[in-house]
């Protein structure tokens, strides 16, 4: 094909069309979008709910359902234990931590 044969894609200048400007929203506009975003918002919220419910059931160790025990590791152990065992515990992981922290934090010669 030549060059000349092919229509100028650019409208031209000499026509005039008008522009309407924008005048906004009408009420029942916007109503329609609050509506719409509250409605996406509704939904996502019950996706989130649905899947933290099942990622919750699909970890034994957060009381899934598992072939070691139903109700999970960490439920199962913390039924067992009263108060003094949970300072006990607490006070023996300081005392670990404590101790990795200043084994990284020698200063090396």
């Amino acid at each position: 094909m030549k060059q000349d044969s092919i229509p100028n894609a650019q409208p031209d200048s000499g026509a005039q069309h008008p522009q309407k400007e924008f005048q906004g929203y009408s009420l029942d506009e916007l109503r329609y979008q609050r509506a719409l975003l509250l409605l996406k918002r509704e939904i996502l919220r019950e996706q989130v709910s649905k899947d933290t419910k099942r990622l919750r059931n699909s970890v034994p160790l957060l009381g899934g359902k598992s072939s070691i025990s139903a109700s999970g590791i960490v439920g199962r152990v913390a039924k067992g234990l009263n108060f003094a065992d949970y300072l006990m515990l607490g006070f023996s992981l300081f005392n670990v931590g404590r101790k990795l922290v200043s084994l990284f934090s020698r200063k090396k010669k």
